[in-house]
């Protein structure tokens, strides 16, 4: 599932990241309690979504990470701890 005409990414709220859809519809692609996922921007061909996560827990790390357009293969960019 690409980021195509069909969908368009959806702005992060309250540390879920959701495609929505023209019609309105909402399907979440990633929530995590345990940080904040912000500032979200799909790759050029739309097959990937590159973010910012904070943690709320301990220490405040903040790093880029990038995930399929579907939610799945989340993986960490950089690794930075405050």
């Amino acid at each position: 599932m690409g980021m195509g005409s069909q969908r368009n990414a959806g702005a992060a709220q309250a540390g879920q990241i959701k495609f929505v859809a023209p019609s309105g519809e909402e399907t979440m692609l990633l929530n995590d309690s345990a940080h904040i996922s912000d500032h979200t921007s799909a790759c050029g061909d739309g097959r990937h979504i590159v973010f910012r996560r904070v943690s709320r827990m301990g220490s405040a790390s903040i790093n880029l990470w990038k995930m399929d357009a579907s939610g799945s293969n989340v993986t960490q960019l950089t690794v930075r701890t405050k």
